[in-house]
């Protein structure tokens, strides 16, 4: 019973020790974020080269760990779609992966090359000729299976339209 009280009494002074330390500013919390890391990848197809190795290793964390983390986040997504990424960075190296919805470019880029107007194979060129109505749809609908989709068809139609333009997509 008395080695119990000792116990106790030695956890509760470390615990005061370390509150005071806290307060001078000796000892950080193991919890606290440092710094969010913002990146992009292929979906499913992460590796520890470039770019990802590189803007991972300068601050200090585990790259093939976030390769073999964020695959398994992905594996079902399609690999030409560049996902943003947040990396939640704290302060005893430990790591957390936050991914973003698509990016439109990327959605755009993927639906483009396999898209046929006319008869013509529109292959993977940059420069595109597409009908507006058909890819505003073919945007919708795979938006709708997003539970975070919240924009109205005005405000999507403005997005695809100034991301086509942007991005050198022509339309007719």
């Amino acid at each position: 019973m008395a080695s119990e009280e000792f116990d106790i009494q030695k956890k509760y002074e470390r615990k005061k020790e370390e509150e005071r330390q806290r307060e001078k500013g000796i000892v950080e919390d193991k919890k606290k974020i440092v710094q969010i890391i913002k990146l992009y990848a292929p979906a499913g197809a992460a590796t520890a080269g470039p770019p990802i190795g590189p803007i991972l290793g300068q601050h200090q964390l585990n790259t093939a760990l976030f390769c073999k983390d964020f695959n398994a986040l992905t594996n079902k997504m399609n690999p030409s779609f560049s996902i943003p990424v947040f990396v939640v960075k704290r302060a005893d190296k430990t790591f957390e992966i936050i991914l973003r919805d698509i990016t439109t470019y990327s959605y755009l880029k993927d639906s483009l090359c396999s898209l046929t107007v006319r008869n013509y194979y529109l292959g993977p060129s940059l420069s595109y000729l597409a009908s507006f109505k058909v890819v505003l749809q073919k945007f919708l609908d795979f938006k709708k299976q997003s539970k975070f989709f919240s924009l109205t068809v005005k405000k999507t139609t403005k997005l695809i339209y100034g991301t086509m333009r942007s991005s050198k997509f022509r339309l007719y």
